[in-house]
């Protein structure tokens, strides 16, 4: 992004013109604002205006207005001003940390912001703003007066600033000769004089040595004869620029943001981690959808594993009716279902005299518990059913018959089978 400094040299309105300054390669130049736009794109710009459009002074506070000062300066103004102060934006500068002066300086409203209004609608970015006489690279003892198209730009110290037609200037040195208090001035140790050319800075010299401030000041006139328009005028980077000079750029010109500017440079980041973004939600979407297929195909293997297993009952949690019940199968204590089994089927296979109706288990629920088989049994007479429960007993198993009831010609009973206790 290119940085310009910019100063309107002719106010035409069909065919405005500029001087431009770029500080980083020195490039300097004049042209219309067309093409000045043209060739400087989208630049920012730190926009000069001319002293006699934009007067500065300074003017004294006390501590407890410092918070105020932004509302209290411009009344401070109008009693000296000719002209409605509504209709001026005034501007100051930042105070100097222990003193009690601030800088300000004040223009046209109308003027400012059609000038701005110009610039920005070739779609350059107007950052700062300042009062070219401000500019003078001035100390309260080395004051510097610029000649430029017979106008002279006089400073005498930060934010302390007049400009005025070179036949006034006299007029000028004799008002601060009589009343230094009032303009805020000591009587200078050197005065700086620039110019253009050699017989400007004749002029000005001759002007200045006749003046009666001179004579009774007796300051050093140095001479400087400037190689163009830009030198001898504070035109580094606008951030280096005094905080107590006045930028223009505040208050209801404050530079506005410009969210374009800042969207082009991270437009392209913020996309591609936009895309990644949506990328990762696409695929986690997906991740999750095929998931959720696959669990509920898992769970529908599972119940038809349960259902072959168990057609009727109500079903929950396949899963871990299964698990329940196979434990209760397999048993946690004195044996599970097949190992009792295995020991009772020779008993039942040589006594023909009785048979099974049903056959149950419950496993025991821990280890020290016994696993419990439950039969429904059936013989010629109860003698047979008491025998094979003593069969079963001598073979160390614990068995116990129980509820004997008689159903036509045959006895019915309840065995109760658990494996002998370890």
């Amino acid at each position: 992004m290119t940085d310009l400094w910019v100063r309107q040299i002719s106010d035409d309105s069909d065919h405005t013109s500029y001087r431009w300054y770029e500080p980083d390669s020195g490039e300097q130049g004049s042209g219309p604002l067309s093409a000045m736009a043209e060739q400087w794109p989208e630049a920012t710009l730190t926009l000069l205006v001319a002293g006699t459009d934009c007067p500065g002074r300074r003017l004294t506070f006390k501590p407890e207005e410092k918070r105020h000062l932004a509302r209290l300066v411009p009344f401070e103004l109008e009693a000296d001003l000719a002209q409605d102060i509504n209709g001026l934006h005034v501007a100051l500068g930042l105070p100097v940390q222990g003193a009690s002066e601030v800088a300000v300086c004040y223009i046209d409203r109308r003027e400012l912001a059609a000038e701005i209004d110009a610039l920005e609608a070739h779609g350059l970015d107007v950052r700062h703003c300042y009062s070219e006489s401000l500019l003078l690279p001035a100390t309260a003892s080395n004051w510097v007066l610029r000649l430029t198209d017979n106008q002279v730009d006089v400073c005498w110290g930060v934010g302390a600033a007049a400009s005025i037609d070179l036949s006034m200037l006299e007029v000028l040195l004799d008002a601060i000769l009589h009343a230094p208090a009032v303009a805020g001035v000591t009587p200078p140790q050197a005065m700086q004089l620039q110019a253009l050319t050699q017989q400007d800075l004749d002029r000005l010299h001759a002007q200045l040595a006749a003046s009666a401030m001179v004579q009774s000041w007796q300051p050093d006139l140095v001479t400087m004869l400037l190689t163009g328009t830009w030198d001898g005028i504070c035109a580094a980077p606008a951030d280096r620029v005094s905080s107590a000079i006045p930028d223009l750029r505040q208050g209801d010109f404050a530079r506005p943001v410009r969210w374009q500017k800042i969207w082009r440079p991270v437009r392209l980041p913020l996309m591609a981690a936009g895309g990644a973004a949506l990328t990762f939600v696409l695929v986690t979407l997906l991740e999750i959808q095929l998931n959720n297929q696959r669990f509920g195909s898992l769970q529908q293997d599972i119940e038809l594993a349960y259902r072959e297993v168990v057609p009727a009952g109500m079903l929950v949690d396949a899963e871990q009716q299964l698990r329940t019940q196979l434990g209760q199968l397999r048993g946690t204590g004195g044996g599970s279902v097949l190992a009792l089994l295995h020991r009772l089927t020779p008993q039942l296979a040589q006594n023909s005299q009785v048979s099974i109706n049903r056959l149950g288990y419950n496993g025991g629920s821990s280890p020290t518990d016994l696993g419990e088989l439950q039969l429904s049994i059936d013989a010629a007479s109860n003698t047979d059913i008491l025998q094979f429960s003593e069969q079963l007993n001598n073979m160390d198993l614990q068995a116990r018959a129980q509820n004997m009831t008689q159903a036509g010609d045959r006895q019915q009973a309840s065995l109760i089978v658990t494996g002998a206790a370890p």
